[in-house]
């Protein structure tokens, strides 16, 4: 099999997945980028935006905005941390914790979707084959 070919193929895949992704995301009212953000912050609440920025691989400014946007939605809150009132803490606020419930529910509907035609074993080969590629990636990345 031609490796290119392979390569077209997954890409294609990938953008047809981001295209459905970014569709169901604009239907529970957010843009694309802040179930990310969300996400980090049911994992570790009051993450600093220099931490979600890094995190997120974006500039902190791009963070600031998408936090402005989230906080004027009512699903963030800003605070000060109270050790050192230079940095900025985000916390989730109730109506966050509820957008959160709706992300899982659309990481799953996305997640049937890409597995609907595989069988058990199939999905199972194929997440050990992405994870191979990805740390493949990883390991290329950290020697370049």
């Amino acid at each position: 099999m031609n490796k290119e070919l392979l390569l077209f193929t997954f890409l294609s895949v990938a953008k047809e997945l981001h295209k459905q992704a970014f569709g169901l995301v604009e239907e529970i009212g957010v843009h694309h980028g802040q179930p990310r953000l969300v996400n980090l912050l049911r994992e570790k609440d009051g993450r600093s935006l220099s931490e979600i920025a890094g995190l997120l691989h974006s500039e902190t400014a791009t963070i600031s905005k998408m936090v402005k946007r989230m906080e004027h939605a009512g699903y963030l809150v800003r605070r000060s941390d109270p050790n050192d009132n230079r940095v900025t803490r985000i916390f989730l606020s109730a109506s966050g914790r509820a957008l959160g419930d709706k992300i899982d529910k659309l990481h799953q509907k996305m997640n049937d979707l890409l597995c609907a035609p595989l069988s058990n074993e199939e999905e199972k080969t194929l997440h050990t084959i992405l994870k191979k590629i990805q740390a493949a990636i990883q390991e290329d990345e950290k020697q370049s």
